[in-house]
């Protein structure tokens, strides 16, 4: 997923590690961001709530503005629509 936030291209990728770990790489010009989610063993793994979990991680040690991580939802939210 591709994103332009104050002109500078964002690259959104997710990755899933045998059904139990999602990965976020959030990356920019200048730094890359990554954030991981872990299923519980009590947990059925599910993507979305993978991607979702490893990408609230990943914004949260980013240095986005509250708008720019406005910005990046609503493109996953609709990232989400197109690809099913």
């Amino acid at each position: 997923m591709e994103i332009n936030i104050n002109n500078k291209k964002v690259k959104i990728e997710f990755r899933h590690s045998n059904h139990k770990i999602t990965i976020c790489n959030i990356i920019t010009p200048e730094k890359s961001f990554v954030g991981v989610a872990e299923v519980s063993p009590k947990d059925q793994f599910c993507k979305e709530t993978g991607r979702k979990v490893s990408l609230t991680k990943a914004l949260n040690i980013s240095n986005f503005s509250r708008e720019d991580r406005k910005q990046i939802w609503e493109t996953y939210r609709n990232w989400g629509k197109k690809r099913f």
